[in-house]
């Protein structure tokens, strides 16, 4: 008969490794994972340093098929010049057609400055009248005193409203002074003239009438007639309770 089962024995000693079997084949690459979200924008660095300015002038020649010649091109670093050869003598001619300003970019046609939406000067204000003599300074005494300008390039429109309490000394035409632009100099007619809505206490001849025009920087008062007798009027004309309201368009 078969006896019992004996006690387990003690492990045996560990055999020998194995020799490493052969690599076997590369495996298929798996799925590609998802696309990760973008990240935020990073801030704008700082503005580089501005290179140095060439020194180097540039000149454009532009060759003319009639009478007169070239004209020239010519650039430097603040303007930009039109230059005309108008007498066909190989060389540019001044003053030039067009001069073109880099620093604020204005242009000037033979010096004269070309106003546009960018330079011209459209302006409006408040200015203190001054009613004085052409031989003094000193003014009246005044209850009221009012004047307004709007300017439009070189057009000016003025309104002048004076009203004096007391008569004043001096001597000479009476005059109105402290405009906000001196009139253009015109070279056959020195006057702009103005017109005289309303006046009150001037002391004035029998059926005369107030004039009045620009010249220069003052206004020049006188008085007219239907007999075509013209006076300039001095301070003595002048009461204590002279109205003067006068305005118009003038150039500058």
């Amino acid at each position: 008969a078969t006896g019992a089962k004996g006690d387990k024995g003690d492990q045996g000693i560990q055999g020998l490794t194995g020799a490493t079997g052969a690599k076997g084949d590369k495996g298929d690459q798996g799925i590609q994972g998802l696309t990760g979200a973008t990240g935020a924008k990073g801030d704008k660095g700082d503005q580089g340093i501005p290179g140095p300015q060439s020194p180097i002038q540039t000149q454009l020649q532009i060759l003319a098929t009639g009478d007169p010649g070239s004209s020239w091109i010519r650039r430097d670093a603040n303007q930009t010049w039109i230059l005309t050869d108008r007498d066909g003598n190989g060389s540019w001619e001044t003053p030039h057609p067009l001069q073109l300003r880099h620093t604020d970019n204005r242009a000037f046609v033979f010096a004269r400055e070309i106003w546009d939406t960018g330079n011209l000067p459209i302006e409006s204000g408040n200015f203190t009248p001054q009613l004085r003599t052409s031989g003094s300074a000193a003014e009246p005494t005044y209850s009221s005193r009012e004047g307004f300008y709007s300017r439009n390039g070189p057009q000016v429109e003025i309104q002048i409203y004076i009203v004096v309490s007391s008569t004043f000394g001096g001597s000479g035409a009476l005059q109105i002074h402290n405009l906000p632009f001196s009139a253009k100099f015109l070279s056959n007619q020195t006057w702009h003239s103005l017109k005289v809505w309303a006046w009150d206490g001037l002391i004035l001849s029998t059926n005369h009438w107030i004039e009045a025009a620009i010249y220069n920087n003052y206004i020049r008062i006188w008085e007219n007639s239907f007999d075509g007798v013209i006076g300039q009027l001095t301070q003595t004309s002048v009461s204590s309770s002279t109205t003067l309201r006068l305005g118009g368009i003038y150039a500058v």
